[in-house]
């Protein structure tokens, strides 16, 4: 499973897409198929929003036979779209799924291609493959006459959002924001609590007394810690109330990818929140990854995967070549080969990362083949990512 934002025409998150691979679709069924249980899916999906907020995003879902009596009836029905795809279906087919999805409350979602036959029942959403060839801005004006929300998929460079933009698409979905904006911002300026921290972590023998000395006289970063200790992916079984207990739990790798996390979320701006969001999803992913493929004993190590996807769209927050960055970073030479030479197994490792999170399922086998039950522990290790970052925002 993976998930694709989606963004307003103004470039403001308002849902996400769900993606889900056809090996690993039924078992996701089958983990969520309560009312409980699709609640957590959606609050999952959406980084810890509930479906009740306002302003929360929506999640679009395929539609299938197989989920519409199992998952979809318990997903909340303000905040889900359905995308149905009526190819190869009959008019009769066509219109029995739209009542059948309407019948759930759900708002309807439908694939257009060009030259397709006017839907024969209500729609809420048309969902198009973008494309520089038919989506002129007169083709907009008239379709503008319809009042439909349009929702145009496959948006993967910014020079597609604005192709879309113009041709009068209300919602984009797509890796676009993913590109370089061209807007350059400095280098976070890391306070002197993190260097201080850094360098006692550097030690041969770190001191853990020392440790809390530090981090105790920045009430900032002492607020955030002990929120992340006590969230729900480490839910400790009491809570945990001073800055020693929360460095005992964490560890001292933990505290020190913890420490750069923090770091690094001070580059968080209204426009890259989500840029933001990919790079942890990204580190801890790679990181559960690594672990699951045993990249250690005098390999790159599970902790070096985790900076390569964290800093790996760097360039991309600051709009500044990674040569350049990477020179005020000291980071190892595996994690700087990866990241500034494209080479080697943590490179391999953040190539099926990327592939897996566009959704590109035959790309990332191709990189990685995996057995059924390795695909399982796959998933498994995303959801775990996506918990994480829900934690830590």
């Amino acid at each position: 499973m993976t998930r694709i934002p989606i963004f307003r025409h103004d470039m403001k998150l308002c849902g996400y897409k769900l993606l889900m691979s056809p090996s690993m679709r039924q078992a996701l069924i089958e983990s969520y198929r309560e009312p409980s249980d699709a609640e957590a899916l959606y609050h999952l999906i959406t980084l810890g929003a509930r479906s009740r907020e306002i302003g929360a995003p929506f999640v679009m879902i395929e539609y299938g036979e197989d989920i519409v009596g199992t998952l979809v009836p318990f997903l909340p029905r303000s905040r889900v779209l359905v995308e149905y795809d009526p190819a190869g279906k009959t008019r009769e087919e066509i219109q029995a799924d739209a009542r059948a999805i309407r019948a759930l409350g759900y708002e309807l979602a439908v694939v257009q291609r060009q030259g397709d036959e006017p839907f024969p029942a209500q729609v809420d959403v048309v969902v198009r493959d973008y494309s520089p060839v038919y989506d002129t801005a007169e083709t907009a004006a008239l379709l503008r006459l319809s009042r439909q929300r349009r929702l145009a998929r496959n948006v993967n460079t910014r020079q597609d959002f604005e192709g879309a933009l113009q041709a009068g698409y209300r919602y984009m979905e797509g890796m676009f924001f993913l590109e370089m904006d061209g807007k350059e911002r400095d280098v976070v300026s890391f306070a002197s609590t993190f260097f201080r921290v850094m360098g006692e972590l550097r030690r041969s023998e770190p001191s853990f007394r020392v440790l809390t000395d530090i981090i105790s006289r920045d009430v900032n970063l002492s607020y955030k810690l002990l929120k992340f200790v006590n969230s729900a992916y480490y839910a400790p079984r009491f809570p945990v109330r001073n800055i020693s207990q929360a460095i005992t739990i964490l560890g001292l790798n933990a505290l020190n990818q913890f420490l750069t996390t923090v770091a690094m979320d001070t580059l968080r701006q209204p426009e890259n929140v989500e840029v933001i969001r990919v790079s942890l999803i990204r580190a801890k992913f790679m990181e559960l990854l690594a672990e699951v493929w045993g990249m250690r004993s005098g390999r790159p190590s599970a902790s070096s995967a985790y900076f390569v996807g964290l800093f790996s769209l760097l360039d991309v927050l600051i709009s500044r070549p990674m040569e350049d960055i990477l020179k005020e970073l000291p980071l190892t030479e595996p994690v700087q080969n990866a990241l500034l030479h494209q080479s080697g197994p943590l490179y391999n490792l953040l190539e099926f990362t990327e592939a897996y999170e566009r959704g590109d399922w035959e790309a990332a086998l191709k990189i990685r083949a995996l057995t059924p039950p390795v695909q399982q522990t796959v998933m498994n290790a995303y959801f775990s990512a996506l918990k994480w970052v829900s934690a830590f925002e």
